[in-house]
């Protein structure tokens, strides 16, 4: 099954960055508002509570996609016909498997996880995994066939429908851990609402031998994901289990409010990732190189922004009791920045088919936040831990910087912007925003500098913006 000829055309990788960016900005303020009605309805003891259920439930649904995202990457360019349909099964047939398996889990080794009254909601909120699982593996066949636009609608009504709801049920007066808990599964599972009518999978179509193949691809990266995600969540528990009440709920906040810097660089290695996929290597080297340079003003400007209002914002919105975050975004910011700048580098390095050395780099990075936590948080509480993470993620992106500039024989130099990727980048933003003048916006788009309307696009761009 070809989808690819009914995919519309998908326009310039800019526009794309541009339509991204707006798509994760709504997240942004519905997902603000969200935070600010959950903190001061549950206060940081009941945030942190409702945290730790949120990264126990998404845990589970790490483990359980096996990484057949990758795994669908690295197919993609021989057997994208039968991707769809093979993803739509595998999706709920592994999350269930992940599911029971997690739920034996903390039933046996750790039943006090959570309070008792809010237990009942652990299990039930374990048995969306399934849903959530499909909804990863479909969301990486969407972004491969290009239809970025879906991928973003998706991301926006989802977060429409969690801040609507929690309005809602706040205006009731009745907003439970519970209640915030079921919102946020049922947010999470409303994108397959549109990837499903969009890919139109035929289970008939499916390749079972794909699928073996896949899993088994799959299963070879899924050490480094599941490593991957642990160096952004596990800190989470392990400061519940040493420092449980407050502190938990101010560190979640500073991890959500950090989070927001990811939304620009995320969006920009959202929209290059089909090109990186099925574009030959060394024009996937160029497109990476290009992508780490806009990623690096993109994280340097959002999170030098984050730390200089944080310590007015954050009291501010979410009340004085989470002023005590504000110390742990400044011991984030070092981390965020490095995850920022180095986003793009992760789909390129899955094509050098070194799964294990994908999945050192995550393990030695967990390793290393682990390590602290146990050391740092007894002595610094909400700041220690934050210090471990970024230490994990300073390495993650060492590693990665490494190993880039390695294999393409690519200085490190070239991965820092100058004064005319600025000039560039600001150029090309103008000319994209609404208030240019309508006639130019498809001719600077797509045009080299010098070049005529209507002049076939390079390859190689010079402009800031990946081509």
């Amino acid at each position: 099954m070809d989808l690819s000829p009914r995919r519309p055309p998908a326009g310039t990788r800019a526009e794309k960055v541009r339509n991204a960016i707006g798509a994760y900005g709504i997240r942004l303020v519905l997902g603000a508002v969200t935070g600010v009605v959950i903190s001061r309805a549950l206060n940081p003891e009941g945030r942190g509570t409702y945290y730790v259920i949120v990264t126990i439930v998404s845990i589970a649904t790490v483990l359980g996609h096996v990484s057949i995202g990758q795994a669908s990457v690295s197919f993609w360019s021989g057997d994208r016909a039968a991707i769809p349909s093979n993803n739509l099964v595998l999706g709920p047939l592994l999350g269930v498997a992940s599911a029971v398996v997690t739920a034996l889990v903390i039933a046996v080794m750790w039943p006090g996880v959570v309070p008792p009254s809010t237990r009942p909601v652990l299990f039930l909120a374990l048995a969306t995994v399934p849903f959530l699982v499909a909804a990863i593996h479909l969301n990486t066949v969407v972004l491969l066939l290009d239809r970025v636009n879906v991928v973003n609608g998706a991301v926006a009504v989802a977060a429409l429908v969690q801040c609507g709801a929690l309005l809602g049920w706040t205006s009731s007066g009745h907003l439970s851990t519970s209640a915030v808990v079921w919102i946020w599964v049922v947010a999470g599972v409303v994108p397959l609402l549109f990837f499903v009518p969009v890919l139109r999978p035929h289970l008939g179509r499916g390749d079972v031998r794909l699928a073996c193949r896949m899993v088994s691809a799959g299963l070879r990266y899924h050490v480094g994901v599941v490593a991957l995600y642990l160096l952004s969540r596990l800190d989470v528990l392990i400061i519940h289990r040493l420092a449980p009440g407050a502190p938990v709920g101010l560190y979640t906040l500073a991890v959500s409010v950090g989070e927001i810097t990811q939304i620009a660089t995320a969006a920009l290695a959202q929209a290059v990732l089909s090109d990186q996929a099925e574009a030959s290597l060394d024009r996937a080297t160029g497109l990476t190189i290009r992508s780490v340079r806009v990623s690096v003003i993109m994280a340097s400007c959002v999170v030098g922004a984050l730390c200089l209002t944080a310590p007015w914002l954050v009291p501010a919105l979410y009340g004085a009791d989470f002023g005590g975050s504000v110390p742990a975004i400044f011991a984030l910011a070092p981390g965020l920045l490095a995850l920022g700048a180095t986003r793009s580098l992760s789909p390129y390095l899955l094509r050098l088919d070194r799964p294990w050395r994908v999945s050192g780099i995550a393990l030695l990075a967990l390793l290393i936040n682990v390590v602290l936590n146990l050391l740092l948080i007894p002595a610094w509480g909400v700041v220690g831990c934050a210090c471990a993470s970024s230490a994990g993620w300073l390495v993650y992106a060492g590693c990665q910087v490494s190993w880039f500039t390695k294999a393409t024989g690519t200085p490190i130099a070239a991965l820092l912007p100058g004064r005319s990727d600025l000039a560039r980048l600001r150029s090309e933003v103008a000319a994209l925003s609404p208030w240019a003048n309508p006639g130019q916006n498809h001719e600077v788009a797509r045009c080299a500098p010098g070049a005529r309307a209507g002049q076939r696009p390079v390859e190689k761009g010079t402009g800031s913006w990946p081509r």
